[in-house]
Protein backbone atom coordinates (compact mmCIF):
# COMPACT_ATOMS: atom_id res chain seq x y z
CA UNK A 1 0.00 0.00 0.00
CA UNK A 2 2.93 1.97 -0.31
CA UNK A 3 1.77 5.52 -2.92
CA UNK A 4 5.28 7.19 -2.36
CA UNK A 5 6.78 6.50 -5.80
CA UNK A 6 2.81 6.60 -7.59
CA UNK A 7 3.24 10.83 -5.83
CA UNK A 8 7.06 11.60 -5.50
CA UNK A 9 7.52 14.10 -3.08
CA UNK A 10 4.67 12.98 -0.68
CA UNK A 11 5.22 13.36 3.20
CA UNK A 12 3.71 13.07 6.40
CA UNK A 13 5.09 15.73 8.35
CA UNK A 14 3.93 16.76 12.35
CA UNK A 15 0.50 14.80 11.63
CA UNK A 16 0.35 15.91 8.07
CA UNK A 17 -0.23 14.84 4.50
CA UNK A 18 2.48 17.51 2.48
CA UNK A 19 1.94 17.76 -0.74
CA UNK A 20 3.53 19.56 -3.56
CA UNK A 21 3.41 22.86 -0.79
CA UNK A 22 -0.21 21.79 0.42
CA UNK A 23 -1.28 19.58 3.34
CA UNK A 24 -4.16 17.77 1.65
CA UNK A 25 -5.97 16.81 4.51
CA UNK A 26 -6.94 12.99 5.70
CA UNK A 27 -10.38 12.72 4.31
CA UNK A 28 -9.83 14.37 0.82
CA UNK A 29 -8.62 17.78 -0.83
CA UNK A 30 -10.22 20.71 -1.07
CA UNK A 31 -9.16 23.88 -2.99
CA UNK A 32 -11.35 26.89 -3.70
CA UNK A 33 -11.15 30.21 -5.15
CA UNK A 34 -13.93 32.27 -4.22
CA UNK A 35 -15.55 34.69 -6.97
CA UNK A 36 -18.23 34.92 -9.77
CA UNK A 37 -17.11 32.28 -12.80
CA UNK A 38 -18.80 31.75 -16.14
CA UNK A 39 -19.05 29.00 -18.34
CA UNK A 40 -17.86 26.76 -15.43
CA UNK A 41 -17.15 22.24 -16.35
CA UNK A 42 -17.85 20.19 -12.99
CA UNK A 43 -16.18 16.64 -13.75
CA UNK A 44 -16.82 14.23 -11.11
CA UNK A 45 -15.19 11.21 -10.10
CA UNK A 46 -17.01 7.62 -10.17
CA UNK A 47 -16.88 6.11 -7.13
CA UNK A 48 -13.34 7.78 -5.65
CA UNK A 49 -12.97 6.14 -2.84
CA UNK A 50 -13.59 3.01 -3.57
CA UNK A 51 -11.56 3.25 -6.89
CA UNK A 52 -8.33 4.36 -4.92
CA UNK A 53 -9.20 0.92 -2.81
CA UNK A 54 -8.70 -1.10 -6.00
CA UNK A 55 -5.79 0.46 -7.50
CA UNK A 56 -4.18 0.16 -4.10
CA UNK A 57 -4.97 -4.10 -4.04
CA UNK A 58 -6.55 -2.75 -0.62
CA UNK A 59 -8.17 -6.40 0.03
CA UNK A 60 -5.32 -8.65 -1.61
CA UNK A 61 -7.06 -11.59 -3.58
CA UNK A 62 -10.52 -10.53 -2.76
CA UNK A 63 -9.64 -6.80 -4.22
CA UNK A 64 -11.35 -8.52 -7.80
CA UNK A 65 -14.78 -9.02 -6.05
CA UNK A 66 -14.84 -5.69 -4.54
CA UNK A 67 -13.96 -4.09 -8.34
CA UNK A 68 -16.95 -6.40 -9.76
CA UNK A 69 -19.41 -5.21 -6.85
CA UNK A 70 -18.31 -1.57 -7.89
CA UNK A 71 -18.50 -2.15 -11.53
CA UNK A 72 -22.02 -3.19 -10.92
CA UNK A 73 -23.38 -0.33 -9.02
CA UNK A 74 -21.86 2.10 -11.82
CA UNK A 75 -23.59 -0.05 -14.60
CA UNK A 76 -26.66 0.01 -13.05
CA UNK A 77 -26.93 3.59 -12.43
CA UNK A 78 -25.82 4.77 -15.23
CA UNK A 79 -28.58 2.26 -16.75
CA UNK A 80 -26.51 -0.14 -18.88
CA UNK A 81 -28.97 -2.85 -17.42
CA UNK A 82 -27.67 -5.13 -20.43
CA UNK A 83 -23.79 -5.17 -18.62
CA UNK A 84 -25.79 -5.63 -15.11
CA UNK A 85 -27.71 -8.65 -15.90
CA UNK A 86 -24.70 -10.34 -17.28
CA UNK A 87 -22.64 -9.50 -14.17
CA UNK A 88 -22.55 -12.36 -10.98
CA UNK A 89 -23.90 -14.76 -12.93
CA UNK A 90 -26.97 -12.90 -13.97
CA UNK A 91 -28.04 -12.62 -10.11
CA UNK A 92 -29.15 -9.17 -10.29
CA UNK A 93 -31.53 -9.88 -13.34
CA UNK A 94 -34.47 -9.71 -11.50
CA UNK A 95 -34.02 -6.45 -9.63
CA UNK A 96 -33.15 -4.58 -13.06
CA UNK A 97 -36.89 -4.34 -14.32
CA UNK A 98 -38.32 -1.97 -12.73
CA UNK A 99 -36.35 1.40 -12.41
CA UNK A 100 -37.57 2.06 -9.35
CA UNK A 101 -36.13 -1.45 -8.23
CA UNK A 102 -32.56 -0.55 -10.12
CA UNK A 103 -32.36 2.73 -8.10
CA UNK A 104 -32.67 0.99 -4.97
CA UNK A 105 -30.40 -1.88 -5.75
CA UNK A 106 -27.71 0.89 -6.57
CA UNK A 107 -28.13 2.46 -3.20
CA UNK A 108 -27.66 -1.38 -1.29
CA UNK A 109 -24.41 -1.20 -3.60
CA UNK A 110 -23.27 1.99 -2.60
CA UNK A 111 -24.06 1.03 1.10
CA UNK A 112 -21.98 -2.21 1.28
CA UNK A 113 -19.31 -0.05 -0.85
CA UNK A 114 -19.04 2.17 1.39
CA UNK A 115 -19.11 0.35 4.44
CA UNK A 116 -16.28 -2.03 2.98
CA UNK A 117 -14.16 1.00 2.31
CA UNK A 118 -14.97 2.89 5.95
CA UNK A 119 -13.48 -0.37 7.56
CA UNK A 120 -10.34 -0.31 6.07
CA UNK A 121 -9.42 2.72 8.18
CA UNK A 122 -11.65 1.66 10.98
CA UNK A 123 -9.74 2.02 14.79
CA UNK A 124 -11.38 -1.12 15.97
CA UNK A 125 -9.86 -4.69 14.34
CA UNK A 126 -12.31 -6.34 11.63
CA UNK A 127 -12.18 -8.16 8.15
CA UNK A 128 -11.38 -5.45 5.91
CA UNK A 129 -8.83 -3.61 8.37
CA UNK A 130 -4.97 -3.61 6.99
CA UNK A 131 -2.82 -2.81 10.22
CA UNK A 132 -0.03 -0.67 7.70
CA UNK A 133 -3.13 1.89 7.22
CA UNK A 134 -2.67 4.43 9.75
CA UNK A 135 -3.23 7.50 7.49
CA UNK A 136 -6.58 6.28 5.76
CA UNK A 137 -4.24 6.11 2.81
CA UNK A 138 -7.28 5.43 0.29
CA UNK A 139 -8.28 8.73 0.79
CA UNK A 140 -5.25 9.75 0.80
CA UNK A 141 -4.59 8.42 -2.93
CA UNK A 142 -7.31 10.44 -3.95
CA UNK A 143 -6.64 13.48 -2.34
CA UNK A 144 -2.82 13.83 -3.98
CA UNK A 145 -4.39 12.72 -7.09
CA UNK A 146 -6.82 15.55 -6.89
CA UNK A 147 -4.01 17.50 -5.88
CA UNK A 148 -2.13 16.33 -9.24
CA UNK A 149 -4.25 17.38 -11.80
CA UNK A 150 -4.76 20.64 -10.42
CA UNK A 151 -1.09 21.35 -11.18
CA UNK A 152 -2.06 20.16 -14.97
CA UNK A 153 -4.94 22.20 -15.06
CA UNK A 154 -3.52 25.25 -14.10
CA UNK A 155 -0.33 24.17 -16.53
CA UNK A 156 -2.49 24.34 -19.18
CA UNK A 157 -3.76 27.88 -18.34
CA UNK A 158 -7.11 27.25 -17.09
CA UNK A 159 -8.31 28.40 -13.42
CA UNK A 160 -9.06 25.69 -11.24
CA UNK A 161 -11.75 27.21 -8.84
CA UNK A 162 -12.95 24.48 -6.73
CA UNK A 163 -11.64 20.99 -6.13
CA UNK A 164 -14.07 19.16 -3.30
CA UNK A 165 -12.61 15.67 -2.47
CA UNK A 166 -14.01 13.88 -5.94
CA UNK A 167 -15.23 16.49 -8.31
CA UNK A 168 -13.21 19.63 -9.91
CA UNK A 169 -14.75 22.50 -11.53
CA UNK A 170 -12.93 24.81 -14.28
CA UNK A 171 -14.35 28.37 -15.36
CA UNK A 172 -14.61 29.36 -19.28
CA UNK A 173 -13.90 25.09 -19.97
CA UNK A 174 -13.36 24.40 -23.52
CA UNK A 175 -14.13 20.74 -24.98
CA UNK A 176 -10.37 20.38 -25.07
CA UNK A 177 -9.65 20.41 -21.31
CA UNK A 178 -12.49 18.68 -19.88
CA UNK A 179 -11.04 15.68 -22.42
CA UNK A 180 -7.63 15.88 -21.36
CA UNK A 181 -9.43 15.74 -17.32
CA UNK A 182 -10.78 12.53 -18.70
CA UNK A 183 -7.62 10.73 -19.70
CA UNK A 184 -5.38 12.28 -17.24
CA UNK A 185 -8.00 10.55 -15.01
CA UNK A 186 -7.92 6.86 -16.67
CA UNK A 187 -4.34 6.93 -15.89
CA UNK A 188 -4.43 7.02 -12.22
CA UNK A 189 -7.31 4.39 -12.64
CA UNK A 190 -10.15 7.02 -11.96
CA UNK A 191 -13.06 7.47 -14.48
CA UNK A 192 -14.23 10.76 -14.40
CA UNK A 193 -18.27 12.15 -15.72
CA UNK A 194 -18.92 15.22 -17.00
CA UNK A 195 -21.71 16.17 -13.87
CA UNK A 196 -22.52 19.47 -15.39
CA UNK A 197 -21.66 22.71 -17.10
CA UNK A 198 -23.06 25.72 -15.38
CA UNK A 199 -23.76 29.00 -17.13
CA UNK A 200 -22.86 31.04 -13.64
CA UNK A 201 -20.98 30.16 -10.39
CA UNK A 202 -21.10 32.23 -7.29
CA UNK A 203 -18.41 30.59 -5.04
CA UNK A 204 -18.54 31.72 -1.61
CA UNK A 205 -15.81 29.47 0.21
CA UNK A 206 -14.92 25.90 -0.35
CA UNK A 207 -18.24 24.56 0.52
CA UNK A 208 -20.81 26.98 -0.04
CA UNK A 209 -21.85 27.83 -4.00
CA UNK A 210 -25.07 28.77 -5.73
CA UNK A 211 -24.87 27.74 -9.57
CA UNK A 212 -26.86 28.40 -12.76
CA UNK A 213 -27.31 25.06 -14.83
CA UNK A 214 -26.99 26.33 -19.02
CA UNK A 215 -30.50 25.16 -19.38
CA UNK A 216 -31.24 27.80 -16.77
CA UNK A 217 -31.71 26.06 -13.47
CA UNK A 218 -30.15 26.30 -10.39
CA UNK A 219 -28.54 24.23 -7.69
CA UNK A 220 -26.79 25.24 -4.23
CA UNK A 221 -24.67 24.01 -1.69
CA UNK A 222 -24.70 25.26 2.00
CA UNK A 223 -27.25 25.19 4.33
CA UNK A 224 -27.74 28.89 4.05
CA UNK A 225 -29.65 28.57 0.58
CA UNK A 226 -31.47 25.59 1.66
CA UNK A 227 -33.96 28.06 3.25
CA UNK A 228 -36.68 28.13 0.81
CA UNK A 229 -37.73 31.35 0.53
CA UNK A 230 -33.94 32.30 -0.52
CA UNK A 231 -33.14 29.30 -2.83
CA UNK A 232 -36.67 29.84 -4.43
CA UNK A 233 -37.04 33.47 -5.06
CA UNK A 234 -33.59 34.79 -5.40
CA UNK A 235 -31.94 31.85 -7.48
CA UNK A 236 -34.43 29.35 -8.41
CA UNK A 237 -36.11 32.57 -10.32
CA UNK A 238 -39.62 31.97 -9.32
CA UNK A 239 -40.19 35.27 -10.88
CA UNK A 240 -40.47 38.42 -8.80
CA UNK A 241 -42.00 40.37 -12.14
CA UNK A 242 -41.52 44.30 -12.48
CA UNK A 243 -45.05 45.80 -11.25
CA UNK A 244 -45.60 48.19 -9.04
CA UNK A 245 -47.46 47.39 -5.22
CA UNK A 246 -50.35 49.04 -3.75
CA UNK A 247 -47.75 50.49 -0.94
CA UNK A 248 -43.62 51.09 -1.05
CA UNK A 249 -43.34 49.90 2.56
CA UNK A 250 -44.34 46.66 2.40
CA UNK A 251 -42.84 43.29 3.94
CA UNK A 252 -40.63 41.12 2.53
CA UNK A 253 -43.46 38.64 2.55
CA UNK A 254 -45.89 40.67 1.42
CA UNK A 255 -43.51 41.34 -1.59
CA UNK A 256 -43.18 37.61 -1.89
CA UNK A 257 -46.97 36.55 -1.93
CA UNK A 258 -47.53 39.35 -4.46
CA UNK A 259 -44.85 37.99 -6.79
CA UNK A 260 -43.91 41.30 -8.13
CA UNK A 261 -42.51 44.13 -7.26
CA UNK A 262 -40.62 47.88 -7.84
CA UNK A 263 -37.52 49.34 -7.23
CA UNK A 264 -38.62 50.04 -3.51
CA UNK A 265 -40.56 46.81 -3.01
CA UNK A 266 -37.85 44.62 -4.34
CA UNK A 267 -35.21 46.52 -2.63
CA UNK A 268 -37.43 45.67 0.75
CA UNK A 269 -37.22 41.62 -0.35
CA UNK A 270 -33.34 41.53 -1.69
CA UNK A 271 -32.54 42.83 1.55
CA UNK A 272 -34.48 40.30 3.42
CA UNK A 273 -32.82 37.46 1.63
CA UNK A 274 -29.27 38.63 1.65
CA UNK A 275 -29.24 39.11 5.56
CA UNK A 276 -31.15 36.35 5.62
CA UNK A 277 -27.62 34.43 4.53
CA UNK A 278 -25.75 36.90 6.61
CA UNK A 279 -24.39 39.19 3.30
CA UNK A 280 -24.00 42.28 4.75
CA UNK A 281 -25.94 45.01 2.76
CA UNK A 282 -27.91 48.34 2.66
CA UNK A 283 -30.07 50.78 1.19
CA UNK A 284 -29.42 53.85 -0.82
CA UNK A 285 -32.10 56.30 -1.68
CA UNK A 286 -32.70 58.68 -3.87
CA UNK A 287 -35.40 60.56 -6.16
CA UNK A 288 -36.02 60.14 -9.93
CA UNK A 289 -37.13 62.14 -12.73
CA UNK A 290 -41.27 61.05 -13.39
CA UNK A 291 -40.47 60.87 -16.76
CA UNK A 292 -38.06 57.44 -16.34
CA UNK A 293 -41.62 55.92 -15.55
CA UNK A 294 -43.26 57.47 -19.24
CA UNK A 295 -45.10 54.45 -20.93
CA UNK A 296 -45.89 52.77 -17.58
CA UNK A 297 -47.20 55.47 -16.06
CA UNK A 298 -50.56 57.16 -18.79
CA UNK A 299 -52.34 59.41 -18.97
CA UNK A 300 -54.05 61.35 -15.92
CA UNK A 301 -51.56 58.98 -13.95
CA UNK A 302 -48.77 60.41 -15.19
CA UNK A 303 -50.34 64.06 -15.08
CA UNK A 304 -50.92 63.66 -11.27
CA UNK A 305 -47.58 61.42 -10.42
CA UNK A 306 -44.52 63.88 -8.78
CA UNK A 307 -42.64 65.34 -10.69
CA UNK A 308 -39.34 63.42 -8.76
CA UNK A 309 -40.58 60.44 -7.65
CA UNK A 310 -38.51 58.29 -4.17
CA UNK A 311 -36.47 55.28 -5.48
CA UNK A 312 -34.13 52.73 -3.77
CA UNK A 313 -31.41 50.45 -4.69
CA UNK A 314 -29.70 47.84 -2.10
CA UNK A 315 -25.74 47.82 -1.95
CA UNK A 316 -24.08 44.36 -0.88
CA UNK A 317 -20.81 43.69 1.05
CA UNK A 318 -18.39 41.36 -1.36
CA UNK A 319 -15.17 40.11 -1.64
CA UNK A 320 -14.11 43.30 0.52
CA UNK A 321 -15.88 46.34 -1.62
CA UNK A 322 -19.66 47.50 -1.99
CA UNK A 323 -21.61 46.96 -5.17
CA UNK A 324 -24.75 48.62 -6.30
CA UNK A 325 -27.69 46.22 -7.45
CA UNK A 326 -30.24 48.42 -8.93
CA UNK A 327 -30.15 45.85 -12.25
CA UNK A 328 -33.04 43.33 -10.07
CA UNK A 329 -36.18 46.04 -10.95
CA UNK A 330 -37.19 45.09 -14.15
CA UNK A 331 -37.46 41.14 -15.16
CA UNK A 332 -36.04 39.33 -18.04
CA UNK A 333 -38.92 39.31 -20.39
CA UNK A 334 -40.46 42.51 -20.14
CA UNK A 335 -37.09 44.08 -20.96
CA UNK A 336 -36.57 41.82 -23.41
CA UNK A 337 -39.97 42.92 -24.66
CA UNK A 338 -39.15 46.55 -24.49
CA UNK A 339 -35.69 46.18 -26.67
CA UNK A 340 -37.59 44.83 -29.23
CA UNK A 341 -40.39 47.35 -29.47
CA UNK A 342 -38.49 50.35 -28.53
CA UNK A 343 -35.56 51.77 -30.65
CA UNK A 344 -32.53 53.81 -28.26
CA UNK A 345 -31.60 56.96 -29.04
CA UNK A 346 -28.66 57.22 -31.36
CA UNK A 347 -26.22 57.51 -28.32
CA UNK A 348 -27.54 54.37 -27.11
CA UNK A 349 -29.77 55.78 -24.41
CA UNK A 350 -32.93 55.63 -23.25
CA UNK A 351 -35.49 56.71 -20.45
CA UNK A 352 -39.18 55.99 -20.03
CA UNK A 353 -40.82 52.56 -19.34
CA UNK A 354 -39.28 52.25 -15.98
CA UNK A 355 -35.46 52.36 -17.58
CA UNK A 356 -33.34 55.15 -17.68
CA UNK A 357 -29.82 53.65 -18.72
CA UNK A 358 -27.01 54.82 -20.95
CA UNK A 359 -26.98 51.42 -22.77
CA UNK A 360 -30.71 49.92 -23.26
CA UNK A 361 -29.77 47.16 -26.01
CA UNK A 362 -27.26 45.77 -22.89
CA UNK A 363 -27.77 47.33 -19.71
CA UNK A 364 -25.42 45.84 -16.44
CA UNK A 365 -27.96 44.45 -14.92
CA UNK A 366 -26.52 40.76 -14.07
CA UNK A 367 -23.93 40.99 -11.05
CA UNK A 368 -20.99 39.60 -12.19
CA UNK A 369 -18.85 41.31 -9.59
CA UNK A 370 -19.73 44.68 -10.71
CA UNK A 371 -22.09 47.25 -10.17
CA UNK A 372 -25.80 46.83 -11.82
CA UNK A 373 -27.95 49.63 -13.02
CA UNK A 374 -31.49 50.26 -15.13
CA UNK A 375 -32.44 53.15 -13.90
CA UNK A 376 -29.27 55.46 -12.53
CA UNK A 377 -29.70 57.63 -15.41
CA UNK A 378 -33.08 59.40 -13.85
CA UNK A 379 -31.41 59.94 -10.51
CA UNK A 380 -31.97 63.73 -9.49
CA UNK A 381 -31.66 63.73 -5.52
CA UNK A 382 -29.29 61.48 -3.61
CA UNK A 383 -30.85 60.95 0.24
CA UNK A 384 -27.70 58.59 1.25
CA UNK A 385 -27.05 55.49 2.47
CA UNK A 386 -29.33 53.38 5.36
CA UNK A 387 -28.64 50.39 7.71
CA UNK A 388 -32.79 49.61 7.60
CA UNK A 389 -35.39 50.57 4.55
CA UNK A 390 -37.85 51.39 7.68
CA UNK A 391 -35.30 54.30 7.94
CA UNK A 392 -34.92 55.87 4.94
CA UNK A 393 -39.09 55.26 4.17
CA UNK A 394 -40.05 57.47 7.01
CA UNK A 395 -37.33 60.24 6.82
CA UNK A 396 -37.73 60.17 2.66
CA UNK A 397 -40.61 58.55 1.25
CA UNK A 398 -43.06 59.69 -1.41
CA UNK A 399 -44.88 62.05 0.10
CA UNK A 400 -48.09 61.82 -1.52
CA UNK A 401 -51.86 63.45 0.27
CA UNK A 402 -54.84 61.06 1.18
CA UNK A 403 -56.67 61.96 -1.80
CA UNK A 404 -53.31 60.77 -3.90
CA UNK A 405 -52.31 57.76 -2.07
CA UNK A 406 -55.84 56.12 -2.54
CA UNK A 407 -56.33 57.03 -5.80
CA UNK A 408 -52.66 55.25 -6.71
CA UNK A 409 -53.09 52.38 -4.87
CA UNK A 410 -56.67 51.54 -6.28
CA UNK A 411 -56.79 52.95 -9.64
CA UNK A 412 -53.07 54.20 -11.01
CA UNK A 413 -50.91 51.18 -9.96
CA UNK A 414 -53.59 48.81 -11.56
CA UNK A 415 -53.50 50.99 -15.08
CA UNK A 416 -49.60 50.82 -14.63
CA UNK A 417 -49.60 47.00 -13.71
CA UNK A 418 -52.02 46.29 -16.83
CA UNK A 419 -49.74 48.51 -19.30
CA UNK A 420 -46.42 46.54 -18.34
CA UNK A 421 -48.28 43.45 -18.53
CA UNK A 422 -49.24 44.19 -22.04
CA UNK A 423 -45.47 44.89 -23.34
CA UNK A 424 -44.35 42.08 -21.39
CA UNK A 425 -46.93 39.80 -23.45
CA UNK A 426 -45.87 41.06 -26.59
CA UNK A 427 -42.95 38.68 -27.20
Amino acid sequence: MDIINAFPGYEFVDGKNIYRGTDVGKGGYVYAEPGMYGNIALLDVASMHPHSAINLNAFGEYTQHFKDLVDARIAIKRKDFDKARKMFGGKLAPYLDDETTAKNLTQALKIAINSVYGLTSANFDNPFRDIRNKNNIIALRGALFMRTLQDEVQKRGFKVAHIKTDSIKIPDATPEIIEFVMDFGRQYGYEFEHEATYDRMCLVNDAVYIAKYDNGEWTATGTQFQIPYVFKKLFSKEKILFGYNKDDCLKASEVLKDGFGQCNTKSILLMALLRALKIPCRIHGFTIDKKLQKGSMTGLVYKLAPKEIFHTYVEVYFNNRWYDLEGVILDDKYLNSLQKIIKPNTDGSFVGYGVATKNFLNPTIYFECCNTYIQNEGIIKDYGIFDNPDEIFKEYGQKMNFLKKLSYKYIGRKVMNKNVKKIRNKI
